[in-house]
């Protein structure tokens, strides 16, 4: 790949993400990042638009390690199950 490609590419990326508009997202949305990932900046958007959002930030992890076998932190396990139960919506009637 050449660095016009690379270019091209990244030119294309933005003007997609541009036109995604989250605040029409209406489902909860939860992001799980480890600390050592920039994890505030790759989600301030996120935090901005979309009107369900969950941010979990992993003390101590990156980004392959928060869910790598016999390494998942008890933070991510009880988040996980606490945003589930607080968003699934009742069974239908």
């Amino acid at each position: 790949m050449t660095a016009a490609d690379r270019v091209r590419m990244e030119s294309e990326r933005q003007a997609l993400l541009e036109r995604l508009d989250l605040t029409r997202i209406a489902i909860p949305v939860l992001a799980v990042n480890g600390d050592y990932d920039r994890p505030f900046a790759k989600t301030h958007r996120m935090w901005r638009e979309l009107p369900n959002f969950t941010n979990l930030v992993l003390p101590g992890y990156g980004h392959l390690s928060a869910v790598m076998q016999d390494f998942v932190s008890p933070i991510y396990i009880k988040t996980l199950g606490d945003f589930v139960r607080a968003n699934n919506p009742p069974p239908a009637v």
